[in-house]
């Protein structure tokens, strides 16, 4: 069983990966859904059949939907990233501060 060590600068690092991989999710998923939402793409954009008029009429709503809650999700990681990044500040503040009272107590 691996063992799981929590520093300042592990808080500092998952921050970044989040991040990254928020970043990463959100340009690939926002890709996939415009791909998905280009009407000429899927060849439904002349209006030629009663489906190809109610996709139009309904995909672009669909599309701007899902482009909302990418952004949405992309944004929440951030924030939670953000937190993570806090924590492993004043992590390493109360580590000084405990570094500091110990040396006091010692008389170094």
């Amino acid at each position: 069983m691996s063992e799981i060590r929590f520093s300042p600068q592990s808080w500092s690092r998952g921050a970044a990966d989040v991040d990254a991989t928020a970043e990463a999710l959100a340009r690939r998923a926002l890709s996939i859904v415009e791909r998905c939402g280009d009407l000429g793409r899927l060849g439904c954009n002349n209006g030629g059949t009663l489906a190809d008029t109610a996709l139009s009429m309904i995909l672009p709503v669909l599309t701007s939907a899902a482009q909302e809650a990418v952004v949405g999700m992309a944004e929440g990681f951030g924030i939670e990233a953000e937190n993570m990044r806090v924590t492993g500040e004043n992590y390493a503040a109360i580590e000084e501060t405990n570094t500091q009272l110990a040396a006091l107590i010692g008389g170094n």
